[in-house]
């Protein structure tokens, strides 16, 4: 396998071909299960992708640059963590702003509420209970470079659903985060890779860009599918060389 750092264009015609998608849930400083990481690892994380000349990029310049418009840096790498976890703003940015990254969040809107007093705590199967975001620490990490999508309203296999509802929770989520925020929400990030191919089809009518898996590598300028976008998993149970593999070599993150 080639390093991925290595060379990112294509030698013949000089268009980029591979972008970066790393996919995060909790950031703690102590990891209770493997879906969520320490603050440790996560540095190391960033450090790699410093040391290596990745810089970040949104998913709207990817999609754009997919089109023909705009450039985008030679190793462009979008960060992006699913939930809407408090540690995010309090554990997580200092140290992207250390390391000059941004970060994709992928919030869950029945976790996010106004106040302190109704912060609520996330408990779901195969995860400590973690307290989630209020909407003006969403606000704020808007406002400093963080880009917000969708979750989803409810936290759920969508494919489970009726379909009505399934598209009510797509559409709620992308009105109350655009009005909330002010900027496009034209992506959305499946729970635990739970794909509801029903909406496949639907996705202009959504007005939905693309849909996000959590795995599946490094993805591909030319062959990108926007119905299930592809991301790199990092478990706080993988190796230190492991997780190198997988987010600078090419194919190591597949699965």
């Amino acid at each position: 396998m080639a390093w991925l750092g290595f060379n990112l264009r294509n030698e013949t015609c000089g268009d980029l071909m591979y972008i970066l998608i790393v996919a995060l849930h909790s950031i703690e400083k102590e990891s209770k299960v493997k879906f969520e990481i320490t603050l440790e690892t996560f540095e190391y994380v960033l450090k790699l992708l410093s040391d290596n000349g990745y810089k970040s990029i949104t998913l709207g310049q990817f999609y754009d640059f997919t089109k023909g418009i705009g450039t985008l840096p030679d190793k462009p790498v979008v960060i992006t963590d699913d939930d809407g976890y408090q540690n995010i703003y309090t554990n997580a940015y200092p140290l992207l702003e250390k390391y000059g990254f941004s970060m994709t969040l992928f919030l869950s809107l029945e976790y996010i509420m106004e106040l302190t007093a109704n912060r609520v705590t996330m408990n779901v199967p195969f995860m400590p209970p973690r307290q989630m975001l209020l909407w003006k620490e969403v606000k704020e990490l808007a406002s400093k470079g963080f880009d917000i999508q969708s979750h989803g309203v409810y936290h759920g296999n969508y494919s489970t659903y009726q379909l009505d509802k399934s598209i009510w929770n797509i559409k709620r989520s992308k009105e109350v985060i655009e009005n909330e925020i002010q900027n496009e929400c034209a992506f959305h990030a499946w729970c635990n890779s739970n794909t509801d191919q029903r909406l496949w089809d639907k996705m202009p009518e959504l007005g939905i860009k693309g849909f996000l898996r959590y795995s599946g590598g490094i993805e591909n300028t030319s062959t990108v599918d926007w119905k299930a976008m592809k991301r790199v998993y990092i478990e706080e149970i993988m190796s230190r060389e492991t997780i190198r593999e997988r987010l600078l070599v090419k194919g190591a993150g597949d699965k």
